[in-house]
């Protein structure tokens, strides 16, 4: 085959290059945090006899959104 001659110190390899520490900080500068506050939507007026009532209402609230 031909592609067995070739010097395999030539050869390119499809692999990612790795990020080095300076480059890191570079694209950590480009991301952005979203914050989405979700608060309101677990606004109550009920009171619960126990812990596990709350939890299950929460539950409950959080499947709708």
């Amino acid at each position: 085959m031909a592609d067995e001659s070739k010097d395999p110190d030539k050869l390119k390899l499809n692999v990612a290059k790795p990020q080095i520490d300076g480059d890191s900080k570079s694209n950590n500068s480009q991301r952005k945090a979203v914050v989405v506050d979700t608060s309101s939507q677990f606004v109550t007026d009920k009171t619960y006899k126990d812990r596990n009532e709350l939890i299950n209402w929460v539950r409950g609230e959080a499947a709708k959104l």
